[in-house]
């Protein structure tokens, strides 16, 4: 198991403190890693520290013992998980969260309240998680952040799945090499930076200059304020840098009735923002840089024991199935390929794109279409198929020799049937040979004695006499082609 301790910077990004692999997740393991941790930042039972968690095994009892004076915050994504799998519902869902964020006692009481009227035992669900570890309202304002989620730590596990699955050593030294290099680049990007506050805050004093239009102002004195809004009323102290919403204390950013009075004054908004936004203090944050290392054989021999492998636990319940990782471009060639879907066809006016609710078009008209399907234009079809209609023309020829009477008119209209123009050869088809004219014949005459070929070049013959299968089938291309 991998520990971690995220914090965030001045800019609002993700900045990693420390990691380190354990054996299992229990009160054991987590108490060693909070007490080096607090012995490494330099605070002693967690004075002034705020650690936000999910309510991991042991993490909460490991908290207790190490940094009692810490404040704890519970990730109200998890709490939410736990408590839609008894009350689920859209109407306890917005509930939930707008108690959850709400930044005053007053707000969050009438969501409670509202929660109350639905289901009881919803409302006694959440009143047994203390609000100072997952409302806004009781949240001290010491750390400067507004945070209800854990997701610094998510977006971090994210980041190290490529290690996760390697070796203890090799995936330690991924996990530092990623830092070193992050933190290298950070401190970089900021030399160039012109400005005395991080690019986060001019996009939180964006909104609050659109939200701060909608205040009316009124002074009282010694820089007192009191503002109207269009749902509350609120009590600004531009000299104690305070506001009765508790936002502009929560976070160190004004808020938008803070703003409306700064800017009543021709203040400047960014004189009120708390130090720690500042491109000073983002430089502090990556000065300390983690210093490169040798490769493994150059290490330093100790006389201390080497480090062994952890015993294999056999966890409880069915062992899940890890399939085995890919390597890069290994499904580069897929065996088989999906084929894109067809687009639906309006039944108004028989257009692809879009459907019948949606159709403005006149209604359409199906043309119909002729049976069966187009013959296939594979070589190796394409030479069978003249093959088999050689033979059956070889068969006609023979017939017409015995009963050149009653085959006359048959054999004229096969041999201005497959008269047509040859194909072309690149296609590999069959050329049957040319066959003789017996449509002319005279009665008692056999066909060698007429072996020129036909005068008779009409394509408007009956064809009653041919079956079904070799009558011949006119397309709409200059050329027939005659389907066997």
């Amino acid at each position: 198991m991998i520990l971690v301790a995220v914090s965030k910077d001045g800019n609002n990004n993700i900045f990693p403190v420390a990691w380190a692999v354990v054996e299992v997740e229990n009160a054991d393991s987590w108490t060693w890693f909070l007490d080096l941790l607090m012995k490494d930042i330099g605070h002693h039972d967690g004075e002034g520290l705020t650690l936000m968690s999910d309510r991991q095994k042991g993490l909460l009892d490991a908290i207790s013992v190490v940094s009692s004076k810490a404040e704890v915050r519970f990730c109200a994504r998890h709490i939410w998980a736990n408590f839609k799998n008894k009350f689920s519902g859209t109407a306890y869902k917005d509930l939930f969260w707008a108690a959850a964020r709400s930044t005053t006692k007053h707000w969050h009481d009438s969501y409670m309240a509202e929660i109350k009227e639905l289901n009881e035992d919803a409302y006694n669900y959440l009143s047994d998680i203390p609000p100072v570890h997952w409302c806004r309202h009781a949240f001290g304002s010491n750390s400067r952040s507004n945070m209800l989620l854990n997701n610094l730590c998510e977006t971090f596990n994210a980041v190290i799945r490529e290690a996760r699955d390697k070796p203890i050593i090799t995936c330690l030294d991924w996990i530092r090499r990623y830092v070193m290099r992050r933190n290298a680049e950070k401190w970089e990007g900021i030399q160039k930076y012109e400005g005395r506050f991080m690019p986060f805050v001019e996009k939180v004093l964006a909104w609050v200059y659109e939200a701060s239009l909608n205040c009316i102002v009124c002074p009282s004195r010694l820089d007192e304020w009191e503002v109207e809004t269009a749902f509350d009323r609120h009590v600004v102290d531009l000299k104690e840098l305070t506001c009765t919403c508790f936002r502009w204390e929560l976070t160190g950013i004004p808020c938008p009735h803070a703003y409306a009075c700064i800017v009543k004054k021709r203040w400047r908004p960014e004189d009120f923002v708390h130090e720690c936004y500042s491109k000073a203090k983002y430089l502090a944050t990556y000065s300390p840089h983690i210093k490169p290392m040798p490769g493994m054989k150059q290490w330093k021999k100790t006389d201390l024991p080497r480090p062994l492998p952890p015993l294999l636990r056999k966890m409880p319940g069915r062992p899940k199935s890890h399939k085995r990782k890919k390597e890069a471009g290994e499904d580069a060639e897929e065996r088989f390929v999906k084929r894109g879907k067809k687009p639906n066809n309006c039944s108004n006016c028989k257009q692809p794109g879009h459907n019948k609710r949606k159709c403005n078009n006149p209604p359409g008209v199906i043309q119909p279409k002729e049976p069966g399907r187009d013959p296939s234009k594979n070589p190796w079809v394409v030479a069978d198929r003249n093959k088999r209609a050689a033979r059956v023309l070889r068969r006609y020829n023979a017939e017409s020799v015995t009963q050149p009477q009653q085959q006359n008119s048959s054999a004229a209209t096969m041999q201005q049937t497959f008269n047509a123009p040859p194909q072309s050869s690149q296609t590999g088809s069959y050329q049957p040979p040319p066959l003789s004219q017996t449509s002319s014949q005279q009665p008692g005459q056999t066909a060698s004695q007429h072996p020129g070929p036909s005068s008779q070049t009409s394509t408007h013959q009956p064809q009653t006499s041919l079956p079904p299968k070799l009558r011949p089938k006119l397309q709409t291309t200059k050329k027939p082609v005659w389907h066997i």
